[in-house]
């Protein structure tokens, strides 16, 4: 990911929450990729005082995982389920994708998509 980030101009740093006991102020958006263990309280802590001071966060939470977040995302109105996503239409299939990995070709009208 580092590197398709910098192909497009953006400049990225790895921030280690534990030791740096921040996130950084230059920090425009905070990406964690597909944490593997609970983060410490004070990680989440930070993560949720990022958020508060109007900070950015990406977070790609793989299934059958739990970072230890809940309560940050609570007070966002965010529930992390233990859903997974399926894509039957098997046009992963034509990208080497199963059906573990959705394909979405259109998106419907949302502020957010614009």
């Amino acid at each position: 990911m580092d590197k398709a980030l910098k192909n497009e101009n953006y400049e990225t740093k790895t921030v280690n929450l534990v030791t740096s006991n921040q996130v950084p102020s230059e920090c425009s958006v905070l990406i964690v990729a597909g944490p593997k263990k609970i983060l410490f309280p004070q990680e989440a802590a930070m993560i949720g005082k990022f958020l508060d001071e109007g900070g950015k966060v990406f977070l790609m939470i793989d299934p059958e995982t739990d970072p230890g977040l809940g309560d940050v995302l609570k007070t966002w109105n965010i529930v992390v389920g233990h859903n997974t996503v399926i894509d039957v239409s098997g046009a992963g299939r034509f990208f080497g994708m199963g059906p573990a990995v959705p394909l979405v070709i259109t998106y419907g009208s949302h502020p957010i998509t614009k």
